[in-house]
């Protein structure tokens, strides 16, 4: 164990004596898995690499090269090593939100405070964790994903599985996580998720136009992919918005679930009998057949129910994301949630 991990690991057992065992279970398993990190570049230079693995390699070098000198990101380790992973995600996030409200269930995280999530490096954790939440009445929606940021703390890598995704998948990922590791405010989930979904995609969008120009097949797959993922949310929202209106309504709780079932229901039909003039890929065509309910809607809205107002900003500044980042930056350094504040900014320009 090099010096780095060991230093690390002291860092998560002290946090232990605070939190309990979660830190040195997950801290065992991110240890174990980011232990087994190699350099990129040595990889690159050993050619013990197989084709697709070597092709997203100099892939992420060179997003990661964009992301810090062409979109103003913050310069680290992050994504200059290479885990081979027998998995095709790296870990399950739970969510979980009342039947009958969209008041989010919070865990407490030392430093960082309440967040609306939690992960687990093991399947059977997360399972354990939906039933204990079930079972107390909350709607909860457990989902895979592909990477996360640890704030810098860490160097996060690049992971065997990714070699599979599509382009704009891997600099949206790559670029999202790296604005977490620029600029993060704790007790604004909303904001941090807002904007590195913001940052994620338009970075990306502007990475494949700059590789491979506006009229190339790379740019127009990835141009679908953004918009495709533009109506999903914004179908969601609607979705939310009309169970928030019952919600709020003065009906009892079982008046509420009854009204609930009903309004998803229809919409997961609408969905279905609209699909093909609404979405331009396949990607969200199996939405339906998910469990729809309060835990997962929230999810969306938190990374994406405020997506408008970063586009707004962005379109002031010319479509400038530099211009549009530094403005944030500023705003966020104000001590105060920075939303509210890019509205008012919006509106004297």
């Amino acid at each position: 164990m090099n010096k780095f991990l060991f230093s690390s690991l002291i860092a998560v057992l002290f946090l232990s004596a605070f939190t309990g065992c979660y830190y040195i279970n997950e801290g065992t398993q991110l240890f174990s898995i980011y232990g087994q990190a190699q350099e990129i570049d040595k990889l690159l230079e050993s050619g013990d690499l197989s084709k697709e693995e070597k092709e997203l390699l100099l892939l992420v070098k060179e997003i990661k090269h964009f992301a810090v000198k062409k979109l103003g990101l913050k310069e680290n380790r992050n994504y200059t090593t290479y885990v081979k992973i027998d998995k095709d995600y790296l870990a399950d996030v739970v969510s979980a939100c009342a039947s009958d409200s969209f008041t989010q269930y919070n865990w407490f995280y030392l430093f960082m405070g309440d967040m609306p999530y939690m992960g687990f490096f093991k399947k059977e954790d997360a399972v354990a964790e939906v039933n204990r939440l079930k079972n107390e009445g909350y709607d909860v929606f457990a989902r895979e994903v592909d990477a996360f940021s640890t704030l810098g703390v860490f160097s996060d890598p690049i992971f065997s599985y990714m070699k599979d995704y599509s382009l704009f998948s891997i600099a949206s990922m790559l670029i999202h996580e790296q604005t977490h590791a620029t600029l993060f405010l704790n007790q604004y989930v909303n904001f941090n998720e807002n904007l590195a979904s913001f940052t994620g995609d338009q970075g990306a969008l502007i990475f494949i136009e700059d590789k491979y120009g506006a009229e190339s097949e790379e740019y127009r797959k990835s141009v679908a992919e953004m918009e495709d993922f533009e109506v999903f949310t914004r179908l969601l929202k609607e979705l939310y918005e009309e169970l928030d209106v019952v919600y709020k309504s003065g009906i009892t709780k079982e008046e509420k679930l009854k009204e609930k079932k009903r309004i998803i229901e229809d919409w997961k039909k609408s969905y279905k009998e609209r699909f093909s003039e609404n979405f331009k890929t396949q990607r969200y065509e199996r939405i339906p057949e998910m469990p729809i309910n309060n835990a997962l809607l929230c999810t969306i809205m938190n990374y994406t129910d405020n997506s408008k107002v970063f586009y707004d900003l962005y379109h002031t500044q010319g479509d400038d994301l530099i211009k549009t980042f530094a403005i944030i930056k500023d705003l966020a350094s104000q001590g105060t949630d920075p939303i509210p504040l890019m509205k008012e900014y919006i509106a004297r320009q």
